[in-house]
Parts: structure tokens; C-alpha cells; sequence
């Protein structure tokens, strides 16, 4: 339920029309606000759909790996889509910095739950062996 209503929030700040607001800074640690934002949203993507899979296709790291990278693979291009369909609407634009941006998020998410994954899988297997 929290992955869809991470969508819905998602697809609201995309898809959503603004109006600008002078009180948001332009630069954020010298980074375009924008970018900074477009990363933040789409931090979450891997972990939250790779929790909202059914346990059984998460049986070890070994099984858990590919579905991580199919996570990650599935959240790149659902952020490359919703980049084509601003650039449809006629009040957003379709930027490839904002992808990259979305990319970097997905990036160190994927990372992250990557290492949560060895991790735990790394506990387990030394509490298997008696350590």
C-alpha cells in the first residue's frame, strides 16, 4: 500500500502544475534545486517496490540480487517515462539532467539496500555456522 501511494505522490509532483514560488532557493550545496529534488523523489523507488514483492521470490542473496537489479532497471524506466510525458505537457519540459538526477536517486538506493541485503545475508549465514 505505501508503494502506491508513493506513485500517487510522485506522479502529483510530476504531473502536477505549480506555480513558482520566489522563497525556494535556486542552488542547493551549489546543485540546481531541481536536480536536488528530482533525486530525493526517486530514492525510495527501489527499496519500497523491492519490500512490496512477495517473500517467496526473496529466498537468499543470490535470489534477492537479480530482483534488486530488475527493481532498479523498472524504476529507471518508470522515471525515463515520466520525463517523455512532461515533455508532453505543454507547462513541463522533458529534461535529460532531471533523468539523470532520478538516476543518481535510484542509484544510491539500489546501493544501499544492496548492502542491507549482504548484510543481513552475511548475519545469516555466521549465525548458521554457530559464529
Amino acid at each position: 500500500m505505501l508503494t502506491v501511494i508513493y506513485l500517487a505522490v510522485v506522479a502529483y509532483l510530476c504531473f502536477w502544475r505549480f506555480s513558482p514560488s520566489p522563497s525556494v532557493p535556486n542552488f542547493i550545496f551549489g546543485i540546481p534545486t531541481d536536480k536536488v529534488l528530482h533525486c530525493l523523489m526517486f530514492t525510495p523507488a527501489v527499496p519500497l517496490v523491492f519490500l512490496s514483492l512477495p517473500g517467496k521470490w526473496k529466498r537468499g542473496f543470490w535470489m534477492e540480487l537479480p530482483i534488486l537489479l530488475l527493481t532498479a532497471v523498472f524504476s529507471a524506466t518508470v522515471a525515463g517515462l515520466v520525463e517523455l510525458f512532461q515533455g508532453l505537457t505543454s507547462y513541463r519540459s522533458c529534461d535529460l539532467y532531471d533523468y539523470y538526477a532520478d538516476i543518481a536517486g535510484i542509484s544510491f538506493a539500489s546501493i544501499v539496500t544492496l548492502s542491507v541485503l549482504a548484510f543481513r545475508a552475511f548475519r545469516s549465514r555466521r549465525s548458521r555456522n554457530g559464529r
